[in-house]
């Protein structure tokens, strides 16, 4: 993991480029005409002499882009399979593929709802037969049926898909990344994160952690010349960090904390929040057994992603800890706070962590005290810092405070009242970042997370000593009003403008990642 690379010197852009951005345009339509033909197979399925609803079972459960074009081959092959003859099982299947399809239109991305829909369809349409036509009790019988076997095989193909995509083998992930593998974890079900840190921690033995929410996420191993590993998301406010830290140093005593702090962690009137134990994904348990119908294969499987977030989207975390969102960054997926919009929306509303006033909460304050004076009582030296908010946030936050800016700086001087020093770097303007280089309006990206170690270096010549500075001057001359790093092994797309801020992202030379 702390092996040297040098840092390259500037390339060109790669010629295979173009072929891969045309692949990424081609891939939609190559997977509706798989869907196509799935379906189309699954309709004309036959076991026993009887047709088999393997086409709706594959509606009910293929991806938002694939299900339309999967009904239409289903169709197509139960209408082909009677050469134009309909049985009457035949009708009862198709009205259940229309019902399906209409209400998976209806409410994109429920699952209950469409399985519902279709299977009730069916065996519905059977018994209405049945009573109609008179003696037809083996219709409604094997409609029925039908309607339980399409349900059903939504079970055998989830438990295949969770296995295979890696979601549940976070000791794996573990052992390879302690190996300095470049692997990436993104759960997509709930997961004790904190438990997959601290194991990451206990096989690493870092001397540098960063410690805080995903909001210091952004912090790299390649910053840094001694073992790291970046434990940001393993904590979410106060007690989760007391927490964490008494877990952590229970493992073993690192000689540098960068602890990230958010600033409502210590404000009046945001919940508080308690630890809650997060049990493990079981495949005996329906939630887990429904999340692959949501995420369901868009492109084959990668060894090197574990979980579905990782396997689809390239988000997770990497061998040193910290957070990647590749997906995302080159444009392959919408990003989820577009303009900062949604952050900006959650923040009027005041729920959440906007709940409440700015104003620092002396309880809260001396509790985060005490956890620093922990750290420091083993010997610990510990940085606190306040991570990046985008400037239209700022400028929202300021407006909430009655057009007064300088609630920060008495939240620092509230800290300082309790012993703690700390850095901010609330604002990127002011250490020559920008909205451009932010990944929402509360995460910053790497090459801003380049620039607050920087910084930190400069304010702390201990700490200089640790960092990595060929790399971070190289990373902070090259990719100065960008998000990120290249890095073929997370995306070998270039970074789009996906925030929509009509950043200028174009490619200005390539940093070796090291890890």
């Amino acid at each position: 993991m702390t092996e040297r690379t040098s840092v390259l010197t500037v390339k060109a852009r790669r010629s295979g480029a173009p072929a891969l951005e045309a692949r990424a345009v081609l891939r939609p339509a190559v997977r509706r005409l798989g869907a196509v033909a799935l379906g189309f197979a699954g309709g004309w399925a036959v076991l026993y002499g009887a047709l088999m609803p393997f086409g709706l079972g594959l509606v009910l459960g293929l991806a938002e882009d694939c299900f339309a074009p999967c009904a239409a081959g289903a169709a197509l092959g139960v209408l082909l399979h009677g050469f134009g003859a309909l049985s009457l099982r035949s009708v009862c299947l198709l009205c259940a593929l229309g019902a399906a399809v209409a209400v998976r239109w209806v409410w994109p991305g429920r699952f209950l709802p469409a399985v519902l829909a279709g299977c009730g369809t069916l065996a519905a349409m059977g018994l209405c037969f049945a009573l109609g036509t008179g003696g037809g009790a083996e219709l409604a019988l094997f409609c029925t049926a039908d309607a339980l076997l399409a349900g059903l095989l939504l079970v055998p193909w989830a438990v295949c898909w969770l296995t295979a995509s890696g979601e549940l083998d976070q000791e794996e992930v573990v052992a390879r990344q302690a190996q300095g593998e470049f692997v990436l974890f993104g759960p997509g079900l709930a997961q004790d994160i904190m438990a997959y840190k601290l194991a990451l921690y206990a096989a690493v033995k870092p001397e540098v952690v960063v410690l805080g929410s995903s909001r210091a996420g952004n912090v790299r191993a390649a910053f840094f010349e001694r073992p790291f590993v970046n434990m940001a998301g393993a904590a979410t406010d106060l007690e989760s960090l007391r927490l964490l830290v008494d877990r952590m140093l229970a493992v073993h005593r690192p000689k540098v904390v960068l602890l990230g702090l958010d600033f409502w962690w210590l404000t009046a009137g945001v919940p508080a929040g308690r630890p809650e134990r997060i049990v493990q994904p079981s495949l005996l348990d329906a939630s887990t057994l429904r999340a692959p119908w949501r995420w369901l294969v868009q492109h084959r499987l990668r060894a090197d992603r574990y979980g579905l977030e990782a396997q689809l989207r390239d988000t997770g975390y990497g061998p040193d800890g910290s957070l990647y969102e590749g997906a995302v960054l080159d444009g392959r997926r919408p990003a989820p706070d577009h303009a900062f919009a949604r952050t900006l929306r959650e923040l009027e509303s005041g729920s959440g962590v906007w709940a409440g006033s700015l104003a620092p909460d002396r309880e809260r304050l001396e509790a985060f005290a005490e956890i620093c004076c922990r750290l420091r009582s083993r010997g610990i030296r510990t940085i606190v810092f306040l991570p990046p908010l985008a400037t239209p946030v700022l400028g929202a936050l300021a407006d909430r405070n009655g057009g007064d800016a300088g609630w920060l700086s008495a939240l620092r001087q509230g800290l300082l009242d309790c012993g703690v020093e700390s850095m901010d770097f609330s604002d990127p303007r002011v250490y020559g970042s920008g909205d451009c280089e932010m990944m929402d309006g509360l995460h910053g990206g790497d090459v801003i997370g380049a620039s607050l170690v920087r910084d930190m270096g400069d304010r702390q010549p201990w700490l200089r000593d640790m960092l990595h500075r060929e790399y971070l001057s190289h990373v902070l001359r090259e990719r100065r009003g960008l998000a990120a790093v290249p890095d073929e092994r997370l995306t070998a797309l270039p970074e789009a403008d996906f925030l929509g801020l009509h950043c200028a992202k174009k490619r200005r030379g390539e940093a070796t990642p090291r890890f």
